[in-house]
């Protein structure tokens, strides 16, 4: 039907006008941008930069357990680019580099979902791991008491990830529902993946913790940019708060869900909650930009290109 089109966006916006409306008192704090510190805003530039290479990085070493090896420039541009698509329509990032692997690198769009499937727990794993363990040295060193339901439900969100990691989506096997040829192909992709040597796995997870870290220390530029100095504890479980949000986001990257996310976490640490939000708009405008920048670049120098006949010989499909 027609009206499912019009659906995500219309629920995009409501949310975005509930933001809005319990922001507004708020919203005179971002004042503060216009006079922000360029050297950290640069900084905020730099970090996420790296966030970007590295978040390529995860994609290509998941590819390389299906022969499907891509360039550290090829990984690092589509990541750039997905990151670009991800900023006009939510999740839309996903659709141009799987058609990107697909065409280019005869990669099968199950082996890419196993990769996104994979780095997808690791991602909610890592960021609610740093997130648990925050809450127990906050509880156990300062007193600082969250609500009830914000620490089940992180907690939730880690066991979740651990079961499925450990689970491998075996279960998946035993499924004859509708779309079982596709799931049983990603199954056998994903167990295959998850398969492939603890040194990979155990790598992808360094990297996804990494990846919090980062985007912490990315939130930190924000703040000192605006002239505030937060302790490292508090920014990084703002920050990781604010990455969990993306979750169960369908805004365009998140926005509105990080921002809320943040505003939350920093009601319980002691951060005022109008410069709070300050530095998550000014985090976001800077990396939003440092997207379009590099984009632009990438689409103009051809950054990663590579022949079709480059890819080594193989089926397209992912094998069992």
């Amino acid at each position: 039907m027609q009206w499912k089109t019009y659906l995500r966006p219309a629920a995009a916006m409501l949310a975005m006008a509930i933001f809005l409306f319990f922001g507004q008192d708020y919203l005179k704090e971002l004042d503060r941008i216009g006079s922000a510190w360029w050297p950290a805003v640069l900084g905020i530039a730099v970090v996420h930069t790296l966030t970007l290479w590295l978040q390529g990085f995860t994609t290509k070493w998941g590819l390389d357990a299906f022969d499907r090896s891509i360039t550290a420039a090829e990984s690092f541009s589509i990541f750039v680019l997905s990151s670009y698509a991800n900023l006009l329509l939510p999740r839309s990032g996903l659709g141009a580099t799987a058609a990107y692997l697909h065409k280019v690198k005869k990669c099968s769009l199950v082996d890419y979902g196993s990769v996104v499937l994979v780095n997808g727990i690791l991602f909610v794993m890592a960021c609610s791991g740093v997130c648990c363990v925050l809450l127990i040295i906050g509880w156990l060193s300062h007193g600082v008491a969250t609500p009830i339901w914000l620490t089940i439900g992180v907690s939730l969100f880690f066991v979740l990830s651990v079961i499925a990691s450990v689970a491998r989506w075996g279960f998946f096997g035993r499924y004859k529902g509708p779309g079982h040829s596709l799931i049983t192909r990603l199954n056998h992709a994903t167990c295959r993946l998850a398969n492939s040597g603890s040194r990979r796995m155990f790598g992808l997870g360094a990297a996804h913790v990494a990846l919090a870290f980062l985007r912490a220390i990315r939130f930190q530029f924000a703040f000192l940019a605006l002239g505030l100095d937060v302790p490292f504890f508090g920014v990084l479980f703002a920050s990781v708060l604010g990455d969990l949000a993306f979750v169960i986001a369908f805004t365009p990257s998140a926005l509105g869900f990080r921002e809320a996310a943040v505003a939350l976490s920093a009601a319980h640490l002691g951060i005022p909650v109008s410069l709070a939000l300050s530095a998550a708009v000014l985090d976001r405008l800077v990396f939003s930009l440092t997207v379009v920048v590099i984009s632009q670049i990438v689409l103009a120098l051809g950054i990663g290109q590579a022949e079709v006949g480059s890819t080594k010989p193989g089926s397209m499909e992912s094998s069992s």
